[in-house]
């Protein structure tokens, strides 16, 4: 049981209060928390949603897998992919790393698409590199202002979102 407390103090260390704009290495947990790391460790698991109006969500989930684990990172890669490659899917860039877009109609919800993205470009031993899974569902009904417009639906939406997220500034400094 020691064993598992002792790091924790240094753990903690690592949270620091830092109002943003900043340039600090690390990971932003909100608009005022950074979780203060000089250099990327081998294996990190982060993971957030955000929730837009009533249904539409997005889900992000970033694995830095070990150098050695190049096996177990092709078979979760295979394993998330393998049964949706029966469904369409469209090749799909997201901040700089390639990787397959699949969506769907929801099951509940004619005016809601479900959709998963999955980079295909990860690499382990890297954390610039990671396997990133997106996943959510966007609903018409949470964006009101284009509900009216000609030719929008959830799909147009989602990709317009997708498309716009971009890595902030000096936010790679520290990976490998």
């Amino acid at each position: 049981m020691d064993q598992l407390i002792a790091p924790i103090p240094d753990v903690l260390s690592l949270y620091k209060h830092q109002p943003w704009p900043h340039n600090q290495l690390g990971v932003c947990l909100d608009e005022n928390i950074v979780f203060n790391t000089a250099k990327a460790a081998d294996d990190e698991v982060y993971s957030v949603m955000y929730q837009f109006g009533e249904a539409s969500y997005f889900e992000f989930t970033f694995i830095s897998y070990p150098k050695d684990q190049h096996d177990r990172l092709r078979k979760d890669l295979s394993r998330k992919t393998g049964l949706l490659s029966i469904f369409a899917s469209s090749a799909f860039n997201f901040g700089g790393h390639s990787g397959r877009l699949f969506v769907s109609d929801h099951a509940y919800s004619p005016s809601a698409s479900n959709f998963r993205w999955y980079a295909t470009d990860a690499k382990a031993g890297s954390t610039r590199n990671p396997f990133i899974s997106i996943e959510g569902s966007v609903d018409l009904n949470d964006f009101p202002e284009y509900k009216d417009l000609r030719n929008i639906d959830a799909d147009k939406i989602l990709i317009a979102i997708l498309s716009s997220l971009r890595p902030r500034e000096n936010g790679l400094v520290g990976t490998k």
